[in-house]
């Protein structure tokens, strides 16, 4: 694949951080025209964007040494490398939700409708960024014997091993994602209360997570209960629960207010 795109004044250009860019770039102009449901101007949409990619770097980077404690203890020079790659979402996630929880103390919005609107921009950060792994190579399968998979050769490349069909796993995983984004931009036209898009948001990437963390091949990313559930898997389970009895709660609350009218 390609893990940088091109250079400029011999400075390479990351597929993975260019490919988040053009995320950002979305999620902005989607963010823009929802500016009036959150009560938010232009520039607060930019300071909100600012804030959340810092929590994504500060986040996704706690998380990596976390999950690789041992390794990167070995090698700290590399817990400050930008080759872009090496970045944990459930981490950007966590610390970017905890950005917003502030934001919205602060601005004196309702946290649950912000966190719908960014929900979707999420989705699309999220799905491009997923392709950006596939282009850097990280976040990349096991070995696999068919046709499905796909062979890394650039040097640069963050797959291992090089040479050889891996299971596509980023793939999967933005398949997932944008297929998310679409549920969402539905749900948000029939949406029956707040944080409803968040909440489907961690039911539908929790389950595909679990599943896809069977197929990656980057043993490194930390595992729990004897090598039985990977890191990923384990907050995927808890997010999912978490989501799910809130969802219920929620929908049980909606009918009785219904049933008492």
């Amino acid at each position: 694949m390609y893990p940088e795109l091109f250079h400029i004044e011999n400075h390479p250009i990351y597929a993975y951080g260019f490919c988040i860019m053009l995320g950002i770039i979305a999620a902005f102009i989607y963010l823009n025209f929802q500016k009036n449901k959150i009560n938010l101007s232009i520039n607060e949409i930019g300071l909100l964007l600012i804030i959340t990619i810092i929590s994504c770097i500060i986040g996704g980077k706690l998380f990596l040494y976390i999950g690789s404690w041992d390794y990167y203890i070995s090698h700290k020079n590399e817990m400050f490398e930008w080759s872009g790659k090496g970045f944990v979402f459930y981490g950007s996630s966590f610390m970017s939700i905890a950005s917003w929880w502030l934001f919205a103390k602060l601005k004196k919005i309702n946290l649950t409708q912000l966190l719908d609107v960014t929900s979707i921009g999420v989705a699309m950060v999220h799905g491009m960024g997923k392709i950006g792994c596939l282009l850097a190579g990280c976040c990349y399968g096991k070995i696999c014997n068919n046709t499905f998979g796909i062979i890394y050769n650039n040097e640069k490349s963050a797959a291992f091993p090089l040479y050889t069909p891996l299971y596509p796993v980023q793939i999967l995983d933005s398949i997932i994602i944008f297929f998310i984004l679409i549920i969402l931009l539905y749900v948000a036209k029939h949406k029956q209360f707040n944080g409803q898009l968040t909440l489907t948001y961690m039911l539908i990437y929790g389950t595909g997570r679990f599943f896809t963390e069977y197929l990656r091949g980057d043993d490194d990313r930390g595992f729990l209960f004897n090598n039985t559930l990977s890191q990923g898997q384990f907050i995927s389970i808890i997010l999912v629960l978490i989501a799910l009895s809130i969802y219920v709660f929620k929908l049980r609350n909606l009918r009785k207010k219904f049933e008492s009218y």
